[in-house]
């Protein structure tokens, strides 16, 4: 079975997840927990951890078979259009707030 968007935080599936970026709420009083966001290494894809819905979904790029060739993705690619080929961590950009940086090492 491969990861589908919403699946509960203990049935979610990952394939070689590498990096891990917290990103704080910006929530009026700060109590909400972070969201994480997960480089799927071997799914080809950069999945989000919503700790406040306990769900997991994908945030960037295709959850897609190892064993198959990703498409090439650029760097100016939305979301739904990024293309991963074993990304291994991701960073936020602090210029440009809600941004990460995902360092792909297969493209």
């Amino acid at each position: 079975r491969w990861p589908t968007d919403g699946d509960a935080l203990t049935a979610a599936l990952f394939n070689s997840p590498h990096g891990v970026v917290a990103v704080l709420s910006a929530g009026a009083d700060g109590s909400a927990p972070p969201t994480l966001y997960v480089t799927d290494t071997g799914n080809h894809c950069l999945r989000r951890v919503d700790q406040a819905a306990a769900t997991v979904d994908t945030h960037a790029g295709l959850c897609e078979n190892s064993g198959d060739a990703p498409a090439t993705g650029t760097a100016s690619s939305t979301n739904a259009d990024a293309r991963f080929a074993s990304p291994t961590h991701a960073t936020v950009v602090t210029a440009a707030p809600g941004a990460l940086v995902v360092t792909d090492t297969g493209n």
